[in-house]
């Protein structure tokens, strides 16, 4: 049974190094990678319960990037990272977890503790993509447009072939009436023909060749891309896959960058890359059933104050709302998952966490109803803020809600 991670990798520097850090984690978090963010100020303010925080963190994230700088190497939270994963995790299971290091342009690798020297290097954010398998995005579309240039070649040829041989086919019908004048003639035209067909079918053989390889390179880059699909094959897909709040999907259901970029920019709303100095939603929460439901009067939504005890990929979601709604938790059975509108609502100011405290910040990443494209749905991370699209094969935390979103926190 394969082991599913929470985080793809834990980025361990020293928080004097987040200018330097801070681009490695944009091209990290833009091409599909779940980071875990590393702050060690939030250690030094947080005590000591915060490193079990970490630890639990660096058990659910598969590889550990090290920054190294003379900053990071001195510090005591930094070591006792890298230390950690590397005893408990990289020693037990090198041939899936690893334990990288990037060095700084100005970080002398001697700098390095003996151990942690022969660890796999990576002077390039290409060579970390490559290693975590994120996928090159760029380099697929360069080799379309060679593929489709060279296409456009062939098929030149193709109609300047087929032109002439239509045209020497017409000069051996006419040439022919005059057989015995024209014998030597017929003969040469005869082989020119026979050379340009043999020709033509080369160039048919490797023009279908061409375009079988452009059809595989425009459906490798379509399953990964950005790009919102046409509705109708969107409904085709979701149907496949049981989806949860509705059994077809229209066109609101697609919330692209664009869309929700400029919901967030028009409210002035907080995101941790697009507007890191903007406000929150104004809340007004109120504990029932237990304390296990919270309902806000403001956005007059009812939350499950936890969630799910584990993750699960968006596909088995549809089970675990059926167990919620029968069970009648806090006296509804009408619960559904929430749109990432709905989710935003939830975010609040903090130190190392973007959550109220009437809620279990355990479920640090959340799944939403919306989606970004037809293999990609919004997540939201309460532990620092973020909001990206993830794969629908991805694996997350699910908090449902019940009840009526105010009209006019929905409009644009």
């Amino acid at each position: 049974m394969d082991t599913i991670f929470d985080y793809d990798v834990f980025i361990s520097f020293a928080s004097a190094d987040e200018e330097i850090v801070l681009p490695i984690w944009q091209q990290l978090n833009s091409n599909g990678l779940r980071v875990f963010w590393s702050d060690e100020s939030l250690k030094e303010n947080a005590g000591k319960p915060f490193f079990s925080v970490i630890q639990e963190a660096l058990s659910k994230s598969k590889h550990l990037l090290l920054v190294c700088t003379e900053k990071s190497m001195n510090s005591k939270w930094v070591k006792l990272e890298y230390e950690t994963f590397y005893g408990q995790f990289f020693i037990q299971n090198q041939s899936l977890r690893r334990l990288l290091v990037y060095p700084h342009v100005d970080f002398d690798i001697k700098q390095l503790p003996p151990f942690l020297r022969s660890i796999q290097v990576s002077k390039t954010i290409q060579e970390l993509l490559l290693i975590l398998g994120a996928t090159d995005l760029q380099t697929l579309k360069a080799k379309i447009g060679e593929v489709e240039t060279e296409l456009g070649e062939y098929k030149l040829k193709y109609e300047k072939s087929h032109s002439l041989l239509g045209g020497l086919s017409s000069q051996l019908e006419t040439k022919t009436k005059d057989f015995d004048s024209l014998k030597i003639q017929n003969y040469e035209l005869k082989q020119q023909i026979f050379d340009l067909e043999g020709h033509l079918k080369l160039s048919e053989k490797n023009l279908k060749g061409k375009e079988l390889l452009l059809k595989n390179s425009k459906q490798s880059i379509r399953s990964d891309s950005n790009t919102a699909p046409k509705v109708t094959k969107l409904k085709k897909q979701v149907a496949s896959e049981k989806q949860i709040t509705t059994k077809e999907l229209d066109e609101n259901s697609i919330v692209s960058e664009e869309i929700l970029r400029s919901y967030i920019n028009n409210r002035g709303y907080y995101h941790l890359e697009w507007n890191t100095k903007g406000k929150y939603y104004k809340n007004d929460f109120v504990r029932r059933n237990n304390n296990s439901i919270v309902f806000d009067k403001n956005s007059n939504l009812t939350w499950q104050s936890s969630g799910s005890k584990s993750t699960m990929t968006f596909k088995n979601i549809q089970e675990y709302i059926d167990s919620v709604n029968k069970e009648k938790v806090g006296g509804a059975s009408n619960w559904r998952l929430p749109t990432i509108y709905e989710l935003y609502t939830l975010l609040e100011d903090g130190h190392y966490r973007r959550v109220s405290y009437e809620f279990d910040v355990k479920q640090n990443w959340i799944w939403s109803s919306s989606f970004e494209s037809s293999s990609r749905i919004w997540v939201i991370g309460f532990h620092n803020g973020a909001c990206n699209h993830y794969r629908t094969v991805g694996s997350n935390f699910v908090r449902l809600v019940h009840g009526e979103f105010q009209k006019k926190a929905l409009e644009l």
